[in-house]
């Protein structure tokens, strides 16, 4: 195993490590759980809302390219 895997693999396993300590961190706090949670489901609700796929009132132009 080369010098550079060791420390890569050293890095990866810390890097986990804090990702593990921040996930119990959210765990056991309920508000912040909360906004993970709600937040993007308001956001879907109300976009869901707003966004209307049905186009109106738009006016097009037709140019004919070809020299007849």
């Amino acid at each position: 195993m080369s010098l550079r895997s060791h420390l890569c693999g050293r890095h990866v396993k810390r890097m986990l490590a804090v990702a593990r300590v921040e996930i119990l961190i959210l765990i056991h706090d309920r508000p912040t759980i909360s906004l993970i949670l709600l937040v993007p489901a308001i956001q879907i609700v109300l976009f869901g809302y707003a966004v209307n796929l049905n186009p109106k009132n738009i006016s097009i132009a037709i140019a004919e390219t070809a020299a007849t």
